[in-house]
């Protein structure tokens, strides 16, 4: 599974933000063939020692989709760049948009595939030392 990470810091109105987003946003890309669903995160930091580049992060978007062509669709429209300009004219923050590549794994695996994880990681491991 193809998505798309949204990342949101220091968020000026973080109200105006999520507003925009539930009223605007949402319902116009889910239109778009292709996307499956979005995912909004609020983070609230529990580590003291959180680096800098990760401090004042508040909101994380995923938008999942059907394939990478799906993705491309919406991220180099129109409307893609329009909702990128229109949030930060919303409200002052800072946005970081990354794709990534998905593999899910659950509590019901495998023993088999169980293994194949623990092996993989036995070998990180070794590599790293």
């Amino acid at each position: 599974m193809i998505k798309t990470l949204t990342i949101f810091k220091n968020i000026e109105d973080l109200n105006a933000l999520l507003k925009f987003y539930t009223e605007e946003v949402y319902p116009a890309i889910h239109k778009i063939p292709g996307i499956i669903c979005t995912d909004l995160t609020s983070i609230s930091h529990i580590s003291p020692d959180i680096s800098k580049e990760l401090n004042g992060i508040e909101l994380i978007m995923e938008t999942h989709f059907e394939s990478e062509e799906a993705m491309q669709r919406l991220v180099f429209s129109d409307l893609g760049n329009g909702i990128m300009m229109k949030t930060t004219q919303v409200t002052p923050c800072e946005v970081s948009v990354l794709m990534g590549k998905e593999k899910r794994f659950s509590g019901e695996m495998t023993d088999s595939l169980r293994q194949t994880i623990a092996r993989i990681g036995h070998e990180v491991d070794d590599l790293a030392e």
